[in-house]
């Protein structure tokens, strides 16, 4: 949860010093400027958004339902696939759309990662909100229409799982 409380900046600063220049780690390719380390970025801001639903969801679920599978002669795996997996769903699904929500908007790393050739949409909105407000309040308002038909995809995916 530390990259949660740290700032944007802060992040991306980190990243790309780590990460620009040719590392082990990248096998040798800098990442800087490229869209591998803006989807970094959104990895490292935004993946604890969706370890605690999940988390939350697995304790829900809690060691009786996997002994109750396994004792019905059900192996590791099935047990995972049948019975873990369709219990904790809902909230892997509202985590990863939190997630996505949450990234599309992201600015902060955004505005120090980026490239020409890999500007995400938040850069692109403040860079025309100076020159053309028109085109900036069109672009706001066609990732709020993705943020909306993001969740309310998520909320038909959970009703079709719950039946």
């Amino acid at each position: 949860m530390l990259t949660v409380a740290l700032p944007g900046s802060v992040v991306a600063i980190a990243l790309l010093s780590a990460y620009n220049g040719p590392s082990v780690l990248t096998f040798g390719v800098p990442l800087g400027g490229s869209a591998a380390i803006l989807i970094l970025a959104y990895f490292v801001r935004i993946l604890p958004l969706a370890v605690r639903p999940a988390r939350a969801a697995l304790d829900a679920l809690g060691p009786d339902v996997e002994r109750a599978a396994a004792s019905l002669g059900a192996g590791r795996w099935r047990t995972v696939l049948r019975v873990v997996l369709p219990g904790i769903f809902p909230s892997l699904a509202a985590a990863l759309l939190l997630c996505f929500v949450t990234g599309a908007g992201e600015f902060v790393a955004s505005q120090l990662l980026y490239d020409t050739h890999t500007r995400p949409v938040s850069v692109q909105i403040a860079e025309h909100f100076r020159t053309d407000p028109d085109s900036a309040f069109a672009l706001s308002f066609c990732l709020m229409l993705v943020s909306v038909g993001t969740v309310c995809f998520g909320a038909w995916i959970q009703q079709r799982a719950r039946k």
